[in-house]
């Protein structure tokens, strides 16, 4: 993972955010890709939050600056890639 002094890569960022899911959601890190999507997944709101929240605690303090992925904008995310392109556009 890089340090506060690099830039977040694509990469990084689906790494955490597949390892979230895979923990919050019980699902096999293998089977989260880009193009998976939220319902296929079947996660719920309370889960999105979960895993926002563990994407936070691990690449706010990395990124460029602190980020927060707020609640309303998670609707909006329907894909891991969408996901991923959030972050990347915020950190």
């Amino acid at each position: 993972m890089p340090t506060s002094a690099q830039r977040l890569t694509a990469d990084d960022v689906l790494d955490v955010v597949a390892g979230a899911i895979a923990l919050v959601l019980e699902v096999d890190r293998a089977d989260v890709r880009p193009d998976t999507a939220f319902s296929s997944l079947e996660a719920d709101s309370l889960a999105l939050v979960e895993i926002a929240e563990i994407v936070e605690v691990e690449l706010g303090p990395r990124s460029r600056t602190r980020f927060r992925i707020a609640d309303a904008d998670l609707e909006a995310l329907r894909t891991v890639g969408d996901a991923v392109d959030y972050v990347l556009g915020r950190a």
